[in-house]
């Protein structure tokens, strides 16, 4: 009998799923670009197995150039020991209005 999935496995999974539709990537195409199997993509994708560390820093990069919801982005684990290379993104601020012209 298989042990039972963890509810952070499980929540990661959905978080991986939802950065990869978002991203418009196909299971094999994030397999493909992590260097795994796509089987091994589904399995995080259903709780199944940890997603390892450089699999969340590399969405963390696509999702900032995809300029993505800044509360996803905040949402993906930092991996221990590099916070300092994933700083938290704040909501894109709007420019001040002009100035009047005298």
């Amino acid at each position: 009998m298989p042990a039972p999935l963890s509810p952070e496995t499980v929540a990661a999974g959905q978080l991986l799923r939802r950065c990869r539709r978002i991203l418009e990537l196909t299971v094999p195409d994030l397999a493909a670009g992590m260097g795994c199997d796509p089987r091994t993509v589904t399995r995080w994708q259903a709780g199944e197995a940890a997603i390892p560390g450089s699999v969340w820093a590399a969405l963390y990069f696509l999702l900032r150039q995809y300029k993505a919801d800044p509360a996803l982005i905040n949402a993906l684990p930092t991996p221990r020991g590099l916070p300092f290379l994933y700083p938290r993104v704040s909501e894109p601020t709007r420019p001040p209005p002009p100035a009047p012209e005298p």
